[in-house]
């Protein structure tokens, strides 16, 4: 299944074994993201390793592989209009590859026209 994986997501994989990762490998999950994403994940960087229970190393093989496993996908311009600026990149990249996102946001879930999955819903699908 293609989604656009918001960061919320990715953070969570990043902190804990869980559900989501257990997501990812059942579900064979195609993951698209803004280039910002990867950004972003560099500027938490300190912040998401202090809350891991994983080893440093685990941290950095996991790392490694989500930043594999994403297709990042430039987005030019975003004029999409949300009450949270920093969604309008993931719902402009959904509704260019006509996918839904995957996000635990539930103010996303209700502001937007593309389908948003939470974790509990993608594992159904």
């Amino acid at each position: 299944m293609d989604v656009v994986v918001d960061a919320n997501i990715i953070f969570s994989i990043l902190i804990k074994k869980g559900f989501n990762n257990k997501i990812l490998v059942e579900k064979d999950i195609n993951m698209y993201s803004p280039t910002f994403l990867r950004e972003e994940i560099l500027e938490h960087y300190t912040e998401i390793l202090s809350k891991t229970h994983r080893t440093y190393e685990e941290f950095l093989d996991v790392l490694d592989e989500l930043m594999d496993s994403i297709t990042f996908v430039e987005i030019d311009a975003c004029e999409i209009e949300c009450s949270d600026v920093d969604d309008a990149p993931y719902i402009a990249l959904a509704l260019q590859l006509n996918i839904p996102i995957w996000s635990e946001d539930k103010d996303l879930k209700k502001s937007v026209t593309v389908k948003v999955y939470n974790t509990k819903e993608l594992s159904v699908q």
